[in-house]
C-alpha cells in the first residue's frame, strides 16, 4: 500500500486593468483591500464560484462622470470600456482604472492564487500461483478524497487554464470561478507472470 500527498503553493496573480502601452495595466487601488483575502468559494448548487464569495462587484468607473477627465461625447464608450470594482460591504470603490497617462497603484502579481493539494493511493497485492507462476493485481486511486479545486489553481491563476475573473473591466463578476476540477478516479491492473 502506497499513497502520495501533493500540497502545492498559489503562483502570484495580477489584477487587470485597462492596457497600457508598455503593457498590461494595474488598477489603482483607492480602497482597504486585503491581498491574502483569494480563497476560492463554491456555494452549494451554484455552477460558479467566486475568490471573494461575491463581497466585490464590478460597477462602473467613477471617472467617466467627471467632466474634467472625460468629455461628454465620450462618456457613453467610457462607461461601456471602463469598470471598476467596489466592496459590497461598506459601499466603497477598492479598484479603478488609472486616469490617462498614469500608471496603476496596484502594481503586479500583488495576490497569491489558490493553492491546491491531493491525495493518491495505491494498493496491490501478488499471489503465487504455483512455481514460475504468479498473479499480481493492483488499485491506483487518484484524489482519494474527491477534493474539487478552481481550474488552473494548480498552474497558477494567469496559466493556460485559468477560470477566475480578476479584470475590473470584464461584464463577468469579480472573482468569479467559472470552472473546477478535481473528480476521483480509479484504475484496475491485473497482470499473470509467467
Amino acid at each position: 500500500m502506497s499513497w502520495i500527498l501533493n500540497l502545492l503553493s498559489g503562483l502570484p496573480n495580477r489584477v487587470a486593468a485597462q492596457n497600457m502601452i508598455i503593457a498590461a495595466g494595474a488598477p489603482n487601488i483607492v480602497g482597504p483591500f486585503d491581498v491574502r483575502s483569494a480563497k476560492a468559494v463554491w456555494k452549494e448548487g451554484d455552477l460558479a464560484g467566486n475568490l471573494f464569495d461575491g463581497r466585490y462587484v464590478t460597477v462602473r468607473d467613477p471617472q467617466c462622470a467627471d467632466p474634467a477627465i472625460v468629455a461628454s461625447s465620450l462618456r457613453q464608450s467610457c462607461e461601456t470600456a471602463l469598470g471598476a470594482v467596489r466592496d459590497n460591504e461598506t459601499g466603497n470603490i477598492i479598484f479603478r482604472n488609472p486616469l490617462p497617462g498614469q500608471r496603476g497603484t496596484f502594481g503586479q502579481n500583488n495576490i497569491t492564487g489558490q493553492g491546491s493539494w491531493t491525495t493518491d493511493m495505491a494498493i496491490s497485492k501478488r499471489f503465487q500461483i504455483r512455481e514460475g507462476v504468479g498473479f499480481q493485481i493492483r488499485i491506483d486511486a487518484t484524489n482519494i478524497f474527491n477534493h474539487p479545486e478552481p481550474l488552473g489553481s494548480a498552474t497558477g491563476m494567469f496559466g493556460p487554464a485559468e477560470s477566475a475573473n480578476l479584470s475590473i473591466n470584464s461584464a463577468t463578476p469579480f472573482g468569479q470561478l467559472s470552472e473546477k476540477t478535481g473528480n476521483r478516479t480509479f484504475q484496475m491492473k491485473m497482470r499473470v507472470e509467467f
